[in-house]
């Protein structure tokens, strides 16, 4: 009779870490890719109140709506069929864009903004994995010895 972990329970351990650490880098990219849509937009708000004090973010959120609509290449399709309430009214999506994008407001597509400022803050989480990768040569990671087999004529507790 042998002694030991068969090497069906060794491969079903492989793919249960693999799955488990697959999963797990999943979540972390989720994370930094959401942190970084957050950190972008938030940046992107806070330069449209530093370059245009009047509007006091009064059409920020319906101006992000309609440029990732009137942007995006499949959502465009459906652009010329939807209206944005503003002021008491209705306005089609396209026209009310173009007034959001135009002079008298932010004078660039939301989408301009995001890129133009997406590229700098994405510095900041290319900047910790540098660091997170830094560290980890810096600190390489124990070995642990497997545990021994327990001695031919010793009593199992």
């Amino acid at each position: 009779m042998a002694l030991g972990v068969s090497e069906a329970a060794r491969w079903q351990a492989y793919q249960t870490r693999a799955r488990m650490g697959a999963h797990l880098w999943f979540q972390i990219i989720t994370i930094v890719v959401l942190g970084w849509v957050a950190l972008t937009m938030y940046v992107v708000w806070r330069q449209t109140g530093v370059f245009y004090p009047t509007l006091g973010h009064q059409y920020f959120w319906r101006w992000v709506f309609c440029g990732i609509i009137t942007e995006t290449p499949v959502l465009n399709l459906c652009a010329a069929n939807l209206k944005v309430p503003a002021a008491g009214g209705w306005y089609a999506l396209p026209e009310f864009t173009d007034w959001l994008n135009g002079p008298q407001l932010y004078h660039l597509p939301f989408t301009t903004w995001f890129a133009h400022y997406g590229v700098r803050t994405a510095l900041v989480p290319l900047g910790l994995a540098a660091l997170a990768i830094a560290w980890r040569a810096r600190h390489p990671p124990r070995r642990r010895t497997p545990p021994r087999p327990p001695a031919a004529g010793a009593a199992r507790p």
